[in-house]
């Protein structure tokens, strides 16, 4: 009985997946949920003794959900973003635990929700697995604005993508090499479709705080000019205001 249950739940799980497929196929990116090939080989990196919180982006399915739920600890906080209504839907109904919360919402809100919604400040996280279709992201600004904001400097961010992004997928590389310093990709040929899974470790301080470094220059430049130019302005109008009040030859003349 209990046999024919999970067999039932996976059949409508498969099918929830498909029909999104057919309809956001652009949000979602795989026709089915992972195989177990797969998640295996995308959670070997997380360290479930130690983590204190983990984060994933596009939970979907909850194939990879799921598994997370079985390996981590009861103390550590484990939090879902998922944006499909039909899919959060389901987690909602699916998942459950101590210390598992399930978000309806962007992965870019993630760093201001963990902190107004759970108290998670910045710096905190042990891992972020992203789930999200390499087309859909802006993922420069992801990773400034959310995955390396929120990371520890020893954390461990996961991103895989499917073969229908897989050229797009590839270029991730150069940008995922200006935030950490190792990052270990591994191809699975088994899953529908086959997926592309980057691990990268070393967020590097002063990799990140270039980011903010360079922006806090190239802003105080635009300050700096702004102040030459205003300064010039003001000696400028000083100059001919002080032409305005020097007497004439005509105005000495008259004196005389």
């Amino acid at each position: 009985m209990m046999k024919m249950m999970r067999s039932k739940i996976k059949e409508n799980i498969f099918f929830n997946f498909l029909n999104e497929y057919v309809h956001n196929f652009r949000e979602i990116g795989s026709i089915g949920p992972d195989s177990a090939v797969c998640v295996n080989i995308l959670l070997k990196a997380i360290p479930f003794e130690s983590a204190e919180v983990i984060l994933e982006y596009g939970s979907g399915s909850g194939a990879v959900t799921m598994e997370i739920l079985r390996r981590k600890k009861p103390w550590s906080t484990f939090i879902c973003f998922e944006k499909n209504n039909t899919f959060y839907h389901q987690l909602r109904k699916t998942i459950s635990g101590r210390n598992v919360f399930v978000v309806h919402d962007d992965a870019f809100n993630s760093a201001e929700i963990l902190w107004s919604r759970f108290g998670i400040p910045s710096g905190s996280l042990d891992c972020i697995i992203s789930t999200l279709p390499c087309s859909l992201l802006k993922f420069d600004e992801l990773l400034q604005n959310a995955v390396l904001p929120l990371l520890k400097k020893e954390g461990i961010f996961i991103q895989y993508m499917y073969t229908v992004s897989t050229l797009k997928g590839f270029r991730l590389q150069p940008v995922l090499r200006k935030y950490f310093s190792q990052i270990d990709s591994d191809f699975v040929f088994f899953n529908l479709p086959p997926t592309l899974i980057y691990t990268c470790r070393g967020r590097a301080d002063m990799r990140a705080g270039s980011i903010i470094l360079n922006r806090q220059a190239r802003s105080g430049e635009r300050s700096r000019l702004n102040q030459n130019h205003l300064i010039e302005n003001i000696v400028a109008s000083a100059e001919k205001a002080d032409k305005r009040t020097q007497p004439t030859k005509e105005d000495k003349h008259e004196r005389q």
